[in-house]
């Protein structure tokens, strides 16, 4: 029995594995050095003209978290996530032959695989985009910089421009900078799963289309909606993956409950993925045009 789990397990995880090398191989994969040009330029190139500024260091990990806080990154990312996932999950005539092979669940079960690996190799070329350029001009610490906590104060007729506002006070007063950082890739990550389970659970329902167009709807609803400080900005996940959104420069005074957004970023994508379970047993994959469409 333990003998047919493992095989299963190994099934499962080749499946997606392969997948998954086809996807990093990918032609649109030359999104992503103009993703990181970009970032580079609205996130990090700022930081690091205040530094030399004041002749301080900023911390290692300090561009990350402002490239994963800014209002206008985290409408980018997951544009780009979809543009790069637009076909997720591949049905092609190849998908015939793989669910006969390996069932459907398996199947399902290895997609779900191949959306984490996704999801997790993407928001770590973000990482390393953002760390690798000032690796050698910062040091790892487990304190915010002095770039960032007194760059208003010290030149307070530069206080205004746009590196001084990447890591608000509600973020550096709240978070220790580590801490921050590996909330910020927890949170996109529950962002980005929730996107690829849409359009995988819309492909198993056959409604690949619709699915897509949710997820669009989704991210810029998101982003309007948090533009406009409006209540309704907590139905989307854009304003739950934004961890200083839930705080204000006030110790311990929150503006909403980050148990309420953890909550959120995981059962949805909880829901999703049982809907998908549902959608997999009535899944039809020999007629791939009406899935596709």
């Amino acid at each position: 029995m333990d003998g047919i789990k493992t095989k299963a397990s190994k099934s499962v995880f080749r499946a997606a594995w392969l997948e998954y090398v086809k996807w990093v191989a990918d032609p649109r994969m030359l999104i992503l050095p103009v993703l990181m040009i970009f970032i580079y330029s609205l996130a990090i190139e700022p930081l690091t003209a205040n530094a030399q500024v004041m002749g301080e260091r900023l911390n290692l990990f300090e561009p990350y978290v402002a490239v994963m806080n800014s209002p206008v990154v985290i409408l980018i990312l997951p544009l780009t996530f979809m543009a790069l996932t637009a076909d997720f999950p591949r049905i092609d005539t190849n998908t015939v032959f793989i669910i006969s092979r390996m069932g459907r669940t398996r199947w399902l079960c290895s997609q779900l695989m191949k959306l984490a690996m996704m999801a997790f190799s993407y928001l770590l070329a973000v990482f390393a985009g953002a760390v690798i350029p000032v690796m050698l001009t910062a040091e790892a610490s487990t304190k915010w910089s002095r770039v960032v906590t007194g760059f208003a104060e010290m030149y307070p007729e530069l206080s205004g421009n746009y590196g001084a506002a990447l890591i608000p006070k509600n973020l550096y007063y709240q978070f220790p900078v580590l801490g921050a950082a590996a909330l910020c890739f927890l949170y996109v990550f529950l962002y980005l799963i929730i996107i690829g389970l849409v359009l995988l659970t819309f492909t198993v329902w056959k409604r690949r289309t619709a699915g897509f167009v949710l997820c669009g709807l989704t991210v810029s609803l998101g982003a309007a909606t948090f533009a406009i400080s409006s209540g309704l900005q907590w139905i989307f996940p854009m304003s739950n993956a934004l961890i200083w959104v839930h705080k204000t420069t006030v110790l311990r005074q929150g503006i909403y409950p980050m148990a309420a957004s953890v909550a959120y970023l995981i059962a949805v994508p909880v829901v999703l993925a049982v809907l998908c379970f549902f959608g997999v047993k009535r899944f039809n994959y020999d007629n791939i045009t009406e899935v596709v469409f």
